[in-house]
Order: structure tokens, then C-alpha cells, then sequence
């Protein structure tokens, strides 16, 4: 994979027929990942309005990390 192809966001129902997923889950290359939240974009209800809202998405009890399954591959980096 090029380090130039920024690819996220698997779905789990396609993960296994993407080229660029398939081959990290055969070899292994998963990950559990401990977070306090994370951002997700909402479009504005305006039709004039093009802009996203950020929001963070967390637990209700903040005790506890999210967990959020990951896949995870080395690239070079040219350092």
C-alpha cells in the first residue's frame, strides 16, 4: 500500500472484499484500540448551508474507555 493512500473507516459487513482490508485481516494485522471518544460530521439541515458540525461521540459512563476494533499495516516513511 502506498503511504499516500489514507484509506479508513472499514465496514465490517465489507471488510473481507476490500483489497485494501482484506489482506491485513488474513495476515493477522487487527487491533483493539482504548479511546475516549472520537469526532463524528454532520451536514447542516440548511440547503444554503454546505458546512459539517463536529461532534464527539463517548460512553454515558465516562469511567470506562470506548473500544473500537482496528487494522493496522507498516508503511515506510523515507526516514
Amino acid at each position: 500500500a502506498s503511504p499516500h493512500y489514507h484509506v479508513f473507516n472499514a465496514r465490517s459487513e465489507t471488510v473481507y472484499e476490500k483489497k485494501s482490508f482484506g489482506g491485513l485481516i488474513r495476515n493477522g494485522q487487527t487491533c483493539v484500540l482504548a479511546l475516549e471518544g472520537y469526532y463524528e460530521w454532520t451536514k447542516s439541515k440548511s440547503l444554503h448551508d454546505k458546512r459539517k458540525q463536529p461532534y464527539f461521540v463517548r460512553r454515558k459512563n465516562r469511567e470506562r474507555p470506548l473500544l473500537m476494533a482496528g487494522l493496522w499495516s507498516r508503511v515506510a516513511t523515507g526516514r
